[in-house]
């Protein structure tokens, strides 16, 4: 059953299978199954985001499977699909044709509660709201 549940391409039944085995051997799936830790970020850094006083605002959110960021700056409104680049310290490359768009938004964690505070992208500081 269990080589049955790991060859089924169906991207739900997979990782179901994958958590399922971690919990078997006693391990905490959300550090073994690469699906659950991405899953689990992306709940983390989704929500809107505001600069100081409020001036401009970052939109983190899922399209259909694809992440995205709204971002507002001086230079304008700047829409971009989000690519993982370091998962675990919170790093994410923006995706655009254009060279000087190759820049990533950085997620910091608050260090007692381990919930994400802030990103930063370019020169800007936005806190969570």
């Amino acid at each position: 059953m269990v080589l049955v549940g790991q060859n089924i391409c169906t991207f739900p039944v997979s990782v179901i299978t994958r958590a399922s085995i971690a919990l078997l051997f006693d391990l905490d799936p959300m550090n073994q199954v690469e699906e659950l830790k991405i899953s689990q970020v992306i709940d983390d850094i989704s929500g809107v985001y505001k600069s100081p006083h409020n001036l401009y605002e970052l939109k983190i959110f899922l399209k259909g499977s694809v992440l995205f960021a709204d971002i507002e700056t001086d230079d304008g409104f700047l829409n971009y699909p989000l690519l993982p680049k370091q998962v675990e310290n919170l790093l994410f490359t923006v995706y655009s044709t254009l060279p000087l768009a190759r820049e990533g938004i950085r997620f910091i964690r608050d260090q007692t509660t381990r919930r994400v505070k802030f990103a930063i992208y370019d020169r800007y500081v936005y806190r969570k709201t």
